[in-house]
């Protein structure tokens, strides 16, 4: 399913990043790209320990053509009860 692996490793952490074979360009804002992908990573650097955090870019299948992109770690997760709830305000 993917076409490009690499690696990113920090501190006691190790990021590995995953691109999907025949992803398309998109046009995004890149700054703000950039600063959603930057506040994901960190939130789940500052929540994981001696652990892992997966990045992966594929393509969204179905009516809504388009790229999905996932950060996923090992950290502690939110407890299900709020979630829910975690962005009302």
């Amino acid at each position: 399913m993917f076409g490009y692996k690499f690696t990113i490793v920090s501190a006691d952490c190790k990021w590995p990043v995953m691109v999907s074979r025949g992803l398309e360009a998109i046009r995004v804002d890149r700054a703000r790209l950039r600063q959603a992908l930057v506040n994901l990573i960190a939130n789940a650097a500052k929540f994981t320990e001696n652990g892992w955090i997966e990045v992966r870019l594929r393509r969204s299948e179905g009516d809504h053509p388009g790229t999905i992109i996932e950060v996923e770690d090992n950290g502690p997760r939110i407890n299900t009860d709020i979630l829910p709830t975690i962005f009302d305000r």
